[in-house]
């Protein structure tokens, strides 16, 4: 390893995209989890057709795995919610840490400085 590089520099250059790139995959995911909380009942019927498994043929084999209890419908929908949710912090706290690493790494690079003197 080269002296003064970092553990990191073999996965390239972290820079300010890669921190606003976590943080804006945190909004997009807080904004989706936002939506199916504002909108419950829409994005619940959704839901409650996709896992009954409504539309597909007659004659269809796999019609055993559909789930038509609306207590479980519910239970999967509050899971897909909290999961959205918890992605959205897991983001910003992934942008949040690249920021402080990135700062760390100028500050660093920058060393220490001698202020002038007024004397």
């Amino acid at each position: 390893m080269i002296e003064g590089a970092s553990k990191w520099s073999a996965l390239g250059d972290i820079d300010d995209r890669h921190s606003r790139g976590e943080g804006g995959n945190g909004r997009g995911h807080r904004l989706v989890a936002f939506g199916n909380l504002t909108d419950y009942d829409t994005n619940l019927a959704f839901i409650q057709h996709v896992l009954s498994m409504d539309t597909i043929f007659v004659s269809s084999t796999i019609k055993y795995r559909a789930i038509t209890d609306p207590a479980l419908q519910r239970a999967a929908y509050a899971l897909i919610i909290a999961t959205e949710a918890a992605t959205a912090v897991l983001c910003w706290i992934g942008a949040a840490a690249l920021a402080r690493r990135l700062f760390a790494d100028a500050v660093r690079s920058i060393g220490p400085r001698a202020w002038p003197s007024s004397a």
